[in-house]
């Protein structure tokens, strides 16, 4: 049987109004988009939000553009969190995959499913992805993108290309990753309307700064009696001294610094090329990290604000410069947003536009945020849902944490201490109402799946050597 993307908004998406801009004239219309996205990327680390790290180009996009105060990932972990940004839909709806010897697990999303990408690309856009890591595509979610390589070093020809503009060629194979992006921006053709994509593996762990970032940490070697490797892998990280915590959080902020130059070499790109007076730059992360609070380490473990709660800014025509939005808005509805800042031709993408927010509107309504998508080798939690400032975990116990947000942002005191609801049992409704509705979902796949549907996502390998060699490197496979 057929699984509609329909079928699929019914079912999920917020029965809200369109939250759309305005008619506006061909002029005010972006022409081209740049989708930035850094992985493992805290908010609160950020330079411009008060954060350790020095982060000039993203502090750029913030004061010439719209930051949103409170934006919210689907999930704590890369896998599913690319699945809820691309397709819109909350990751658990789609069947996991168990991971095998040689075979990643990974969602299976349907060929049939039309994602953002394609409707630009229908409208007569490019549509290019450079993507980092592999957990970020794996999952049939960039349909529509063309995946160019990053796992390899750009060629001489395009280090004369590139190179006036970042100074120097790094031999860090991370670096060639956004020097290749960079050769796409200078190369391009002039009369092609593109949307691109490059997601950058850092500050993922390990925390591996270039060695002149590294430098620049100020640490005592008698106060770090483990190797380097366990520092940058942070582990044990609860065993730590503080010195040894301070020091392997250092790494971490290096790492974003030198995410950072990359994000500026980018800008530098388009400005060279006469690109950003017509591009609308989106800069977010997948999720965040963890460094002891709420006794975690790490991502993938856990549904605090750390993890879940990210940086989404928008630069470029139509924007308003230097304006930050207050309202939760999660990245599952960034296609539907992207749809109507471009004014794309139907079909809509699924979820809700906040394009409204970023013209001044107050149409975007809220709704309930459903967190999925944890470790499976996590055994604390199931599953979480933001309303409004009232942050509900549920225990893989049966037990419930409850957090008001605008009182206990850090997430320190449950209102709930034995984990028993007493009042506002509306909120563990409504959890429980999202696992019926994915549940029904994910069976209709799975059973389309297993009848042979063509339609529901063709077997495709990414298992490459390079491929193989990237996601150990990345800590996913040993």
């Amino acid at each position: 049987m057929k699984i509609s993307t329909c079928f699929l908004v019914v079912i999920l998406a917020p029965l809200l109004l369109s939250c759309g801009t305005p008619p506006r004239s061909s002029q005010e219309v972006p022409r081209n988009l740049v989708i930035i996205v850094s992985d493992s990327l805290r908010y609160d680390i950020i330079g411009a939000y008060g954060g350790a790290a020095h982060t000039p180009n993203i502090d750029h996009l913030i004061a010439t553009g719209t930051s949103f105060q409170h934006a919210y990932s689907c999930a704590p972990r890369t896998l599913p969190s690319s699945v809820g940004m691309m397709t819109a839909h909350i990751p658990a709806s789609y069947p996991l995959t168990e991971k095998k010897k040689g075979v990643r697990a990974r969602y299976l999303v349907p060929d049939s499913e039309v994602l953002f990408p394609e409707l630009f690309k229908a409208a007569g856009f490019e549509a290019t992805a450079f993507v980092a890591n592999p957990n970020a595509y794996v999952s049939n979610n960039m349909q529509g993108f063309t995946l160019l390589p990053t796992d390899t070093k750009i060629t001489p020809e395009q280090e004369q290309r590139v190179k006036p503009i970042t100074r120097k060629i790094r031999a860090d194979l991370r670096y060639h990753q956004t020097y290749r992006f960079v050769d796409y921006l200078l190369t391009r053709p002039d009369d092609t309307k593109f949307i691109s994509l490059i997601w950058i593996d850092d500050p993922h762990v390990p925390y591996t700064p270039p060695e002149d970032f590294k430098k620049q940490i100020k640490a005592d070697p008698a106060q770090l009696p483990r190797s380097f490797d366990q520092y940058a892998w942070a582990k044990p990280f609860m065993q730590y001294t503080d010195a040894e915590k301070q020091y392997s959080k250092a790494l971490y902020t290096k790492e974003v610094e030198s995410m950072d130059e990359r994000v500026g070499f980018i800008l530098a790109a388009l400005r060279q090329r006469g690109l950003l007076k017509d591009t609308i730059v989106m800069f977010t992360a997948d999720h965040g990290e963890q460094f002891g609070e709420n006794d975690h380490v790490g991502h993938g473990n856990s549904y605090f604000q750390t993890l879940l709660h990210v940086p989404l800014i928008f630069s470029g025509p139509g924007i308003p410069r230097g304006k930050t939005i207050t309202a939760n808005v999660s990245q599952m509805d960034i296609s539907r947003t992207l749809h109507d800042l471009f004014e794309l031709p139907a079909p809509e993408p699924a979820g809700s536009s906040f394009a409204g927010l970023l013209g001044g509107k107050s149409t975007y309504k809220p709704h309930d945020f459903y967190f999925t998508g944890i470790h499976p080798k996590s055994t604390e939690y199931t599953d979480a849902l933001l309303l409004n400032n009232d942050k509900l975990i549920a225990r893989q116990d049966g037990s419930f944490l409850l957090f008001r947000l605008d009182k206990d942002p850090l997430e320190k005191r449950s209102i709930w201490p034995d984990g028993i609801p007493k009042k506002d049992k509306e909120i563990v409704n409504r959890i429980l109402s999202f696992r019926q509705r994915t549940s029904k979902i994910r069976k209709e796949i799975e059973t389309a799946y297993e009848e042979g549907e063509k339609s529901i996502n063709r077997p495709r390998s990414f298992e490459t050597k390079s491929t193989i060699q990237k996601l150990k490197s990345l800590g996913y496979i040993k």
